[in-house]
C-alpha cells in the first residue's frame, strides 16, 4: 500500500473514426517513450486504433492519467472566424477544419474550451452555420 494518494489526471480521448486520439503533453520522459510510437508529430497528437487500445491505457494509467472515451464532440468543438489570430486555440486543439467562414477547432479538453472562449472562440452550438451542431460534430467527419 502506497504511503500517498495520487488523484489521476482526467485525459479526454476522442474516437475519430476508426481512430483514437488524444493531446497531452507530458514532462515525464518515460511515458512519452512507452508511447512514443502513437505520436503523429505532424498533427501534435497521439493517435492509435483498438488493437493498440489496452496498452495505451494501461501505459496511462500506470502513469496516474484516467483515459476517458468520448463520442460526443460537441461540448469541444469550438469556432472562430476565418482569417483570425487563432494560435493559441489551435496549440489546444486535437484537430480542426474549416467550414464556410469559421475554423472550428475540437478542444482537447474543457478547460481547453474555456480558455478558446476567452480568446475569442465561441462554442459550435452558438454559431450561425448552416449546418447543424451534429453534422458539425460528427465524430466520423473529423481527422
Amino acid at each position: 500500500m502506497s504511503d500517498f494518494d495520487v488523484n489521476p489526471k482526467k485525459l479526454v480521448v476522442f474516437k475519430l473514426g476508426s481512430k483514437y486520439v488524444f493531446k497531452q503533453y507530458f514532462d515525464q520522459k518515460e511515458i512519452f517513450s512507452k508511447l512514443g510510437d502513437y505520436y503523429n508529430q505532424s498533427k501534435y497528437r497521439f493517435e492509435f486504433t483498438e488493437p493498440d487500445k489496452d496498452h495505451v491505457f494501461d501505459t496511462l494509467n500506470e502513469h496516474y492519467y484516467r483515459p476517458q472515451i468520448t463520442h460526443e464532440l460537441t461540448p469541444y468543438c469550438v469556432g472562430k472566424e476565418r482569417y483570425t489570430k487563432h494560435a493559441s486555440i489551435l496549440k489546444n486543439s486535437v484537430s480542426q477544419r474549416m467550414i464556410q467562414d469559421y475554423n472550428i477547432f475540437l478542444m482537447k479538453d474543457s478547460f481547453s474550451v474555456e480558455k478558446a472562449i476567452q480568446d475569442g472562440a465561441t462554442p459550435v452550438k452558438e454559431l450561425e452555420i448552416e449546418r447543424t451542431t451534429d453534422e458539425i460534430c460528427d465524430p466520423k467527419k473529423w481527422k
